[in-house]
């Protein structure tokens, strides 16, 4: 089915608007707008469980300091090596251990892009939810915290992590 009133080319692309393009193209708001919702709706639903003291967006993944008060270079202080900082997408304390932080980074998957029509959901989604582990979990354990990525398709079926997660949220929300 065709939706209503959709704009003839996509936003900041020159492409002809579809919605198999809205999910995919990169250049446009529409894949940022989708991802800043529901890490929004997900932070309100953690504040409802937690204190909102205990909630915080956009923190720091890589153990390093700030160089001169600019927000993206950051250096590392064992090497000196400067680089572009890796942020999460919400912080929370207290979710899985007592004083203890759990960095929460989202991604929506569209599974199926041409690169993915090979595989089933299940296993783009466990693979997107591997590589988000491999990349953020050796620095999330330097400092102490626990990384649980929240990987979710486009359709709305949940990575195994993010099941886990919503799970316990949804356990927190109950005592409350």
């Amino acid at each position: 089915m065709k939706i209503l009133n959709t704009p003839s080319h996509y936003d900041d692309c020159t492409s002809a608007f579809s919605t198999t393009h809205a999910l995919s193209c990169k250049i446009g708001t529409l894949i940022h707008s989708r991802h800043d919702e529901s890490r929004d709706t997900l932070g309100c639903l953690i504040c409802a469980g937690f204190q909102p003291s205990n909630v915080r967006d956009g923190p720091l993944i890589n153990p390093c300091h700030d160089i001169g008060g600019k927000n993206k270079k950051y250096i590392e202080p064992q090497t000196g090596i400067e680089f572009e900082a890796d942020r999460g997408d919400l912080m929370i304390r207290g979710f899985w251990d007592r004083s203890t932080d759990c960095i929460i980074d989202i991604l929506i998957c569209d599974i199926h892009q041409p690169s993915y029509l090979a595989r089933t959901p299940v296993n783009v989604l466990k693979s997107v939810e591997t590589s988000k582990t491999s990349k953020y979990l050796k620095n999330c354990l330097a400092q102490r915290r626990y990384f649980t990525p929240f990987v979710v398709s486009c359709e709305g079926l949940l990575g195994k992590e993010a099941n886990v997660f919503l799970k316990r949220l949804s356990m927190k929300l109950a005592e409350k």
